[in-house]
């Protein structure tokens, strides 16, 4: 693997991290909105999608 394609893959995963972020952050809100709950969601689909994507680097990333 060359230096660039590590640099690739390390900004694609800065990417799918922030737009998911952003992304379970709207869901989230709008979600609370209409179920009329207190942040429930806004701070647990947030909080799901770290722990997933955390999880999805240990694993990519153990030697096998």
């Amino acid at each position: 693997m060359s230096a660039n394609n590590s640099w690739q893959k390390y900004v694609g995963l800065g990417t799918q991290l922030i737009v998911g972020l952003i992304v379970t952050l709207y869901l989230g809100k709008k979600g609370d909105a209409y179920l009329h709950w207190h942040n429930l969601l806004t701070w647990l689909l947030p909080s799901l999608f770290i722990l997933f994507t955390l999880y999805r680097i240990i694993k990519d990333t153990q030697t096998k």
